[in-house]
């Protein structure tokens, strides 16, 4: 077939972190191994401003993300003439979530030169609380609304984010394409790469476990709901490590809590070692799409605990290695049996099949295909 020319829209790339820059990363990579071409716009932040073969690195004015945990950068008119630039040479200009400026941004270029435009939503409505729950709602309300309307194909990553907006009166049908890990690089470690891992973070004793939490330190992932539990279970646990991975404006709601170990943000190569280090995965998060990091612990065989968030209750309810839970007594004993469960591969056998690269990557290809069908 014929190769694409793919514009790539997002608020930012890494080494910003985030579970939007990592699928980004992963279909961009994907793509240009089948041979198509992939120009990524986003944010320069934490980066400089740059271009090369494949990204452009656009300079953002970026105030709420520090002050409200809110990524929700501005872009100015070099920004958006290097963004013009892109789409005037794609065949199709793929942006991501509804509300977001850099999207509104992309999709009036794209229509002004007349691009097919697909729209994946990650999320539905973020907790935050309070005044910037309800700007969210009148954003969704408002602009969102009519960004899934001016698009030629919407995809959610979650069946329950797609519902989520038909409730709020999106008629227009969603494909769904679940997010996907490269399940070369997450798959359970060798008993030699495990030993490694563990005497990396100073866990040599036989009664010693370790519960990894990894997320951008912030509300919705749940901080105060670890720092409110954990120290019952090391009480009751004194061998438990409880190894802290990211960073945020929530980090010094962590840093007291004993028994644990704050390795502060890492790079996503680093991530397998701790994988293969840990006795479970602990998120209690919010307002989720699906969070990479859980199925990256799956992927490594790893038992994972996390919240009844609609976004788990949609694609873990059922799922072997994997506690749902609704409060903080069901977390203590979820978390002791995760760790207490058995690793024998199956439960990275089937996270493969349910979220190997390769399915994600053809699955926006024909989505892509679709829309230029329909021009």
């Amino acid at each position: 077939m014929t190769p694409l020319r793919v514009a790539l829209v997002t608020n930012f790339m890494p080494p910003h972190a985030g579970g939007i820059e990592t699928m980004s990363a992963l279909l961009a990579d994907g793509l240009r191994e089948r041979g198509h071409s992939v120009r990524w716009v986003a944010s320069a932040e934490p980066a400089l401003p740059g271009h090369d073969a494949r990204v452009t690195r656009v300079r953002a004015w970026n105030p709420l993300e520090a002050r409200f945990q809110v990524p929700l950068p501005l872009w100015g008119p070099r920004a958006v003439a290097s963004l013009t630039a892109a789409i005037r040479h794609a065949d199709v200009v793929h942006v991501h979530e509804c509300i977001n400026v850099t999207t509104w941004d992309a999709l009036l270029i794209a229509r002004a030169l007349r691009r097919p435009t697909v729209l994946t939503q990650h999320v539905g409505l973020v907790p935050y609380d309070g005044m910037l729950d309800r700007v969210q709602r009148l954003a969704y309300r408002t602009a969102g609304l009519v960004a899934l309307g001016m698009v030629d194909a919407r995809v959610a990553v979650s069946p329950h984010v797609a519902e989520w907006f038909r409730s709020w009166g999106v008629r227009s049908a969603f494909d769904v394409i679940a997010n996907a890990r490269d399940e070369r690089v997450f798959r359970p470690a060798t008993s030699g790469e495990r030993s490694a891992a563990r005497q990396a973070l100073g866990v040599t004793g036989e009664g010693q476990r370790v519960v990894l939490y990894a997320a951008r330190l912030v509300g919705k992932k749940g901080v105060d709901r670890v720092a409110a539990l954990w120290p019952d279970v090391a009480r009751r646990h004194p061998g438990w490590q409880l190894v802290v991975v990211g960073s945020g404006p929530l980090a010094g709601r962590l840093a007291s809590l004993q028994s644990t170990n704050h390795l502060g943000q890492r790079p996503l190569e680093a991530m397998p070692a701790l994988f293969a280090a840990a006795d479970a995965f602990w998120l209690p998060s919010r307002g989720e799409g699906f969070p990479l990091t859980v199925q990256e612990a799956l992927l490594c065989d790893v038992p994972v605990v996390v919240s009844d968030d609609p976004s788990y209750l949609a694609n873990l309810e059922g799922t072997s290695g994997a506690w749902l839970c609704g409060d903080s007594a069901d977390m203590g004993a979820a978390l002791e049996a995760a760790v207490a469960s058995r690793r024998d591969g199956t439960l990275a056998a089937a996270a493969s099949r349910r979220w190997a690269r390769a399915s994600m990557v053809e699955s926006y290809l024909a989505v892509y295909r679709r829309v230029l069908a329909q021009k």
